[in-house]
């Protein structure tokens, strides 16, 4: 359905019809936020409240919806029955006809608008093979080769086995969930290992983290502190490694399920979990993959289900994010605002819960496949890893800018959801599946088939 195919007039507030409006007129958030007097982030939240209420999924459904409902007034002042009227002077007269004129002619204007911002992504490419334009690659980690050769040499001079996943600590140094084992690449490149023997397995808590064991861990997050989190994806747990060298489960029993919501953290039944994300006051996010719903471990170690139903599936958009229905979800990160990304991997979308709780698709068709490069992030489609057996990685993160990067894995891509909210290509490589930025503002990329870390820029 059209947005102009919608009749019912949705339940929309005094302040949202004018926000609808200044969206209608081509204008930014920034820009509404400094017309109206308020904040950027307020502007934002009722943009998702427009958008969840008129069941669109983009700004541009948003304008054609406003120019429509100023047709529909336009049609209905025609079409009234005639009322007699006093006869107003000369002088009146032409100032109404002036007020309708412009009145008709600003309708005009925004459907004139509306009509041309959808030609122009249909002429401009938004919904074909695009140009790719993409940015120097370099090696960080890894020969091109799978396999271990030790510790102490090169980082780049050194094989690695199955790179998953990528975090930074806080001098800077490089943390890689490789196989059964999360490796380090100092500030000299040197590489050593945190954790992990390569023997898959759940022993070691309580002890040094290189003598403990892990089963293909495919999530890492530093919190400020220094402490290393693990999502060690087959054991079902999550661990901590402090910066003295020890590790311990904060999250999970180790037996496959769902339960355990206002619980401490390893007392709680996991599946499956990939992604990790710090947030704001140090709490941990889980990408619980395997029961469809992102997890917070909070800074009082209990866990709590923030995003989800547990029901495997596609809905929510506009809403609460924990009633939404995920499929699959795996990478995490946030922006300097607070906003939570979540890769929605078998519903071929990213989303974003917003402050306030609220969810909404941010790119992703929802199609897998490959389209959309230089058009919305909403229009365009994506190819996702959803199965954490076939290692699904970290494959979201977010620089201090607010530009979002997304590991297409399948599409053998690394793209970007820039500020303006359109999709483009950085890089093509082998099968891109976790990503981070440094402090930099560079992009790392964990490239699982060539087993290599490798850096954009």
């Amino acid at each position: 359905m059209l947005p102009c195919d919608r009749v019912a007039p949705p339940n929309l507030t005094r302040r949202e019809k004018e926000v609808a409006s200044l969206v209608a007129l081509g204008l930014t958030n920034r820009e509404i936020a400094t017309r109206l007097f308020i904040s950027e982030r307020t502007v934002e939240s009722h943009v998702e409240q427009i958008r969840g209420k008129l069941g669109f999924s983009s700004r541009v459904q948003v304008a054609a919806w406003v120019a429509a409902q100023e047709h529909r007034i336009g049609d209905a002042e025609h079409s009234a029955p005639a009322v007699v009227r006093p006869t107003a002077p000369p002088h009146e007269r032409r100032g109404r006809r002036w007020s309708r004129t412009f009145k008709l002619s600003a309708s005009a204007g925004i459907a004139l608008s509306a009509v041309l911002v959808i030609l122009l992504a249909l002429t401009q490419g938004w919904f074909s093979p695009p140009t790719l334009q993409t940015l120097p690659i370099s090696t960080v980690a890894g020969t091109g080769e799978s396999g271990f050769s030790g510790d102490g040499g090169k980082a780049g001079a050194t094989p690695l086995v199955r790179p998953l996943a990528i975090a930074f600590g806080t001098a800077g140094e490089i943390y890689i969930a490789d196989g059964n084992r999360i490796r380090v690449v100092d500030a000299d490149s040197r590489i050593g290992t945190l954790a992990g023997t390569g023997v898959a397995g759940s022993a070691g808590d309580g002890g040094p983290a290189a003598a403990a064991q892990l089963n293909v861990p495919q999530g890492l997050a530093v919190d400020s502190e220094g402490n290393v989190y693990v999502a060690d994806t087959l054991n079902n747990r999550v661990r901590r490694v402090d910066p003295k060298g020890t590790i311990t489960t904060v999250a999970g029993t180790g037996e496959a399920g769902y339960d355990g919501d206002g619980k401490p953290g390893p007392e709680a039944r996991l599946h499956l979990p990939t992604g990790l994300a710090i947030g704001f006051g140090g709490a941990l996010l889980i990408a619980d993959t395997g029961n469809n719903v992102v997890r917070q471990l909070g800074p009082d170690q209990v866990i709590r289900t923030v995003v989800g139903t547990g029901e495997a599936g596609y809905r929510g958009d506009g809403g609460p994010a924990n009633y939404a229905v995920l499929h699959s979800p795996s990478g995490l990160a946030f922006d300097q605002e607070g906003n939570l990304y979540v890769a929605d991997s078998l519903n071929q979308r990213v989303r974003r819960v917003d402050v306030n709780g609220q969810i909404s698709t941010v790119a992703g068709s929802g199609t897998p496949g490959f389209l959309g490069d230089g058009g919305p992030g909403e229009y365009a489609e994506l190819d996702l890893v959803g199965n954490p057996f076939e290692g699904i990685g970290q494959g979201l993160a977010v620089d201090s800018r607010g530009n979002v990067f997304i590991a297409d894995a399948l599409n053998h891509r690394v793209r970007k959801l820039d500020l303006r909210g359109f999709m483009s290509t950085v890089a093509v490589m082998g099968r891109p599946v976790g990503v981070a930025v440094d402090f930099q503002g560079l992009v790392y990329v964990a490239d699982v088939s060539d087993s290599r870390v490798r850096r954009i820029g």
